[in-house]
């Protein structure tokens, strides 16, 4: 496989059947990479034979209704109109994920189930950078 590095070098990176591919944090083939898509390569240095390549994506906004929150394990489920189901990561303890009620600064308290909201987040790891939560 060859790739192109960030400053335009070229490089060749060897495949093989126990090369693991992930896309929006679902396993896929090596067949589902595009051209143009960003990647991240794990490979062995003895080998040169890619480990994992993972597929960097942008991040996504959706909207849904919450349908649990769970503060243990800092997940939210949210179930989206056309009835997909995501499970996201919240990191409110250290301040990465925002959440915004009405304009203004929101909590965890804000998040109950049935409340919609819009959300923003990573799709390889499913962490929430910002939630808005709709009046309603």
């Amino acid at each position: 496989m060859l790739l192109p590095l960030a400053d335009g070098e070229m490089i060749t990176v060897e495949v093989d059947q126990n090369t693991v591919v992930t896309i929006n944090g679902s396993t896929g083939t090596l067949a589902d990479l595009q051209p143009g898509d960003s990647v991240e390569v794990e490979v062995d240095q003895e080998t040169n034979v890619a480990n994992l390549i993972t597929v960097v994506g942008e991040p996504v906004t959706t909207t849904g209704e919450i349908a649990e929150v769970n503060l243990v394990s800092q997940t939210m489920t949210v179930v989206t109109p056309d009835g997909r189901t995501l499970l996201l990561h919240l990191l409110t303890l250290d301040g990465s994920t925002q959440i915004i009620v009405e304009g203004g600064q929101g909590s965890l308290l804000d998040l109950v189930s049935g409340a919609v909201v819009e959300v923003t987040y990573d799709p390889d790891t499913m962490v929430i950078s910002n939630i808005y939560v709709r009046a309603g």
